[in-house]
């Protein structure tokens, strides 16, 4: 159906849906994001240096 012959409410739900699945998956993809490099870190702060 064209969106023209949509119903106002229809269309904004439809909008406001989409909207929160692409805030989710930012959500999603940051927090990934996040662990990959905690995860990366992690090994590099094991390894210390001596002071002398």
């Amino acid at each position: 159906m064209a969106k023209r012959n949509q119903k106002t409410e229809v269309r904004k739900a439809h909008r406001e849906q989409a909207i929160r699945a692409a805030k989710e998956a930012k959500k999603a993809k940051q927090a990934s994001k996040k662990t990959a490099m905690a995860a990366a870190k992690s090994p590099t702060k094991a390894v210390t240096k001596k002071r002398l």
